[in-house]
């Protein structure tokens, strides 16, 4: 578990604007908190930084689905999307200008494809009919509402976000960013990243005879 307050301390030691003992400025505190939650933010974006996936599942009905209402509720609007399935078999992504090119979207069955719209709508094909959707989600950092609420974060996590916060807080409050605070970011993200990356899994179900393709250009085998 950790806080705003502990990672922004580790961040002003590193820069030696915080010593032993000494309290935590308030307006600096809440300069520190607003980098804090941009950086959070930021690493939602890629997948590199982003520290959990979340499987998510509910009956649809329909040619659609939304994200952040029932029963995909907890899935944000925006949040990425990175694989779905349709009564537990693979579902392949397809462009938005793929999906619009599709003549009679209103066909019914087991969806085999599906459109992201980059927000908050999942556009399947054909149109489910009652099927249990999967969906595979990487979650974005929540922001850090305040100082001392207590986040459960993974190992790493915490030096890095304190890395990060002091090169970026480095220009206004030491006027430039040292070398050695850079290098420390870097190792620190290195480690992350590292951590994150999930070893490719080739040829997971061995009865399946599709290799690739969809259901618009046809599969390869």
């Amino acid at each position: 578990m950790t806080t705003a307050r502990t990672i922004i301390s580790l961040a002003l030691e590193g820069m030696n604007r915080l010593s032993p003992g000494e309290v935590l400025d308030a307006d600096l505190a809440a300069v520190c908190l607003r980098r804090l939650n941009a950086i959070a933010d930021d690493w939602s974006t890629g997948r590199d930084m982003a520290p959990q996936d979340v499987i998510t599942s509910g009956a649809v009905t329909g040619t659609s689905l939304t994200l952040g209402t029932a029963p995909f509720a907890a899935i944000t609007a925006g949040e990425a999307i990175i694989s779905a399935q349709a009564d537990g078999l693979p579902m392949t992504p397809i462009t938005m200008q793929q999906y619009n090119d599709i003549r009679l979207k209103t066909q019914s069955g087991r969806p085999e494809v599906y459109a992201w719209d980059g927000l908050a709508t999942v556009y399947l094909y054909p149109a489910a009919s009652g099927n249990t959707i999967n969906l595979l989600t990487r979650a974005p950092f929540s922001s850090f509402a305040d100082l001392d609420t207590s986040y459960t974060l993974p190992s790493g996590y915490q030096g890095a976000f304190a890395a990060s916060l002091a090169v970026a807080m480095a220009p206004s409050l030491l006027g430039g960013v040292p070398p050695g605070l850079l290098q420390a970011e870097k190792r620190a993200l290195f480690n992350v990243k590292n951590t994150n990356v999930r070893p490719a899994i080739v040829g997971a179900n061995p009865l399946s005879p599709r290799a690739g393709g969809n259901i618009l250009t046809g599969w390869n085998r």
